[in-house]
């Protein structure tokens, strides 16, 4: 009786609510898809969820009672304004930016996200919490932005810091865990290079690293600490060496879908998370799609292209090709003014359309898409094939991943024409090899031991358990860029056979020189 009473209070006390803080600083809505799911899933778990966030749920959104939302409701407006942090930027600023011009504007994003936080009363919310506030974990998305809201360890007694991506596996994880970087095979997320590359592609895509590295260590992450440590208490350590403090990080990959790495045991892969299974759709949408004498397409550049960034002459060209392939119906998710442009029967145009369900509909044929990471990822598990038109940021090298194993078609949104667009339709939805493919690569996305949202949360609850979990840190958090990857090594071995062959070469020469002199003294006797 006595072993089931204890056995009873372990359960409670290893299944206890816990009191979970979402830092969810970066402004991009499929991070908040992404982010969102892996806290309202622990929610449904009857954990208590805190987010200081800068999306917000949609108003019909199931949200779960115990989820609490804090609103960084001023980094949109800093984002693409001219207030603080350099020039304005805008949406078509970022269009077709790779290399090195890529990261440039990637970081002078970063600094205006900075600004933006630091002037949201969400921020200053959470700051008045009492410091004795108990978190019991903390979860943190550290793709972009700089460690700007790390601080809040500090405030909160330092609770375990569990590092959370939807960005595939970026560079940065490596500041958080500590492990290598393989430039040599895995492209950096500005390029458009597959895991083949040439000698100058891999020259090239070291340097992007280097430079990424570099610039985030010694440029970014200074200013970060600079302008927000007077927030935070005053014994807050340097904002990047809170950074070290992850126990762990969930990253949105997995070998099926991305390129395959090799991990320490700490980086776990849950890429997928925030895919469901497709509900049916409302009467109208099912009935158009169904409607369609050769199958639906589904079109859309994600939550981030208005169609004021398309611009007119554009999207008359879409609605071109969309009017001379009438055997499809197509769904266009984009905010267009009905009164300017004639709409054709066969496409349904709406500012939001349930994508992952209408994905899921056995008569999609083909996702016209920017290929985003959460849109190319929700396609694959689908199974159904892509023409990509990469933008910017991750999204070309999404694409040339997706093409590289057959499952997409490219096109250059800069160039591409009517003519272009609409033979590519018909060649992915009439040649049924992509088809094929994108089925065989769907079998191996999903076949997997547990879901990937289920895994996120089990590893999150480990954490919970064990608040201490040293055992999976890596060493190498903690040593320098040369010891770590044992470079004083290899230049102590590189030195010494130097070493050797110098002074061989020292006594070859003496011994040259000894023969040399007595072969003249043998001569000159004679």
């Amino acid at each position: 009786m006595i072993r089931k009473l204890l056995c009873l209070f372990l359960v409670v006390r290893l299944t206890r609510a816990a009191n979970i803080l979402g830092l969810m600083g970066v402004p991009v809505p499929s991070h908040f898809q992404f982010n969102s799911a892996i806290l309202h899933g622990l929610a449904r778990r009857g954990h208590n969820v805190t987010i200081l966030s800068v999306d917000l749920p949609k108003i019909k959104q199931d949200i779960p009672q115990n989820v609490h939302y804090i609103h960084l409701e001023n980094v949109y407006n800093y984002m693409y304004q001219n207030k603080e942090g350099g020039d304005n930027l805008s949406i078509e600023d970022l269009i077709g930016k790779q290399g090195l011009s890529g990261i440039n504007i990637f970081n002078k994003i970063c600094k205006k996200i900075g600004f933006g936080i630091q002037s949201s009363e969400g921020f200053q919310e959470l700051l008045n919490y009492p410091n004795n506030f108990v978190f019991d974990v903390v979860l943190y998305d550290y793709t972009k932005g700089g460690p700007f809201l790390l601080g809040f360890l500090s405030k909160f007694n330092y609770p375990p810091l569990i590092g959370v991506t939807p960005f595939l596996n970026p560079p940065i994880t490596t500041d958080l865990i500590g492990n290598y970087l393989f430039p040599g095979y895995i492209p950096h997320w500005v390029t458009d290079y597959d895991v083949i590359m040439t000698f100058t592609e891999r020259v090239h895509n070291t340097l992007i690293y280097l430079y990424d590295y570099l610039y985030r260590r010694y440029i970014l992450t200074p200013q970060a600490d600079k302008m927000f440590r007077a927030f935070y208490p005053e014994d807050t350590p340097y904002l990047g060496d809170l950074e070290k403090r992850a126990v762990l990080t969930l990253v949105n990959s997995n070998p099926a879908i991305n390129y395959p790495e090799s991990l320490p045991p700490n980086i776990i892969e849950v890429g997928g998370l925030q895919i469901t299974d497709p509900q049916p759709l409302p009467g109208d949408i099912d009935n158009f799609i169904n409607s369609s004498k050769k199958g639906s397409i589904y079109f859309s550049f994600g939550t981030n292209i208005k169609s004021e960034h398309l611009k007119e002459r554009r999207i008359q060209l879409f609605l071109n090709v969309m009017t001379t392939l009438p055997q499809y119906n197509f769904l266009w998710k984009i905010d267009l003014d009905h009164t300017k442009y004639h709409i054709p029967d066969n496409v349904l145009v709406r500012t939001f359309f349930p994508q992952r369900d209408i994905l899921g509909h056995h008569n999609i044929k083909v996702f016209v898409t920017h290929s985003g990471g959460l849109g190319t990822q929700e396609a694959i598990w689908f199974g159904v094939p892509m023409i990509g038109m990469a933008l910017f940021i991750d999204q070309p090298r999404n694409l040339r991943k997706c093409v590289f194993d057959g499952i997409a078609a490219k096109l250059d949104y800069l160039t591409f024409t009517e003519e272009t667009l609409r033979n590519t339709i018909l060649n992915v939805t009439e040649d049924g090899s992509l088809t094929q493919n994108m089925k065989e690569r769907s079998t191996l996305f999903r076949d997997q031991p547990m879901k990937p949202l289920d895994r996120a949360i089990w590893w999150v609850e480990y954490v919970l358990r064990n608040p201490k979990p040293d055992h999976f840190r890596s060493p190498s958090i903690n040593m320098n860029f040369l010891t770590s990857r044992s470079l004083d090594i290899l230049g102590f071995f590189i030195f010494v056979a130097l070493f050797i062959v110098l002074i061989s070469y020292r006594l070859f020469i003496s011994f040259w020189l000894l023969v040399s002199h007595s072969r003249k003294l043998k001569i000159k006797n004679n």
